[in-house]
């Protein structure tokens, strides 16, 4: 039980890493779009940028704030966040019990462990 719950927060802990890593890169060039998309109405506006070129410009700023809105990656890093620092507490946990615990700590640990991971996997996954 032990291991294979070691096995499991590990192998938990590098998803999750690798989740927020790219989350908050895609987060960031989105972000980096729509600053390059306004400032381009911007400067075009002030250099007599001609009507077609602004609408595609503020057209494509209108599709990345969608795509933006649609996944939501904000809430999605916050809710991985979330299940990384709960994650942590587990491995924690699985550690501090040591080599040979007793029948009647695993069996605590096993129900608090299932609970966890339960919602730890429903926010990784």
């Amino acid at each position: 039980m032990l291991e294979s719950a070691r096995q499991e927060c590990e192998t938990l802990l590098k998803i999750g890493n690798n989740q927020v890593k790219w989350l908050g890169i895609f987060a960031g060039f989105l972000s980096m779009l729509q600053i390059v998309c306004g400032t381009g109405i911007m400067i075009g506006q002030s250099t007599g940028l001609d009507d077609k070129m602004t609408i595609a410009i503020a057209a494509s700023g209108i599709f990345i704030k969608a795509i933006e809105s649609h996944f939501q990656l904000s809430n999605e890093l916050v809710k991985v966040k979330n299940a990384m620092k709960m994650l942590s507490e587990l491995d924690h946990d699985v550690k501090a019990l040591g080599a040979s615990p007793s029948k009647g700590k695993v069996d605590e640990f096993r129900g608090k462990f299932n609970t966890q991971m339960k919602k730890v996997k429903g926010d990784l996954m």
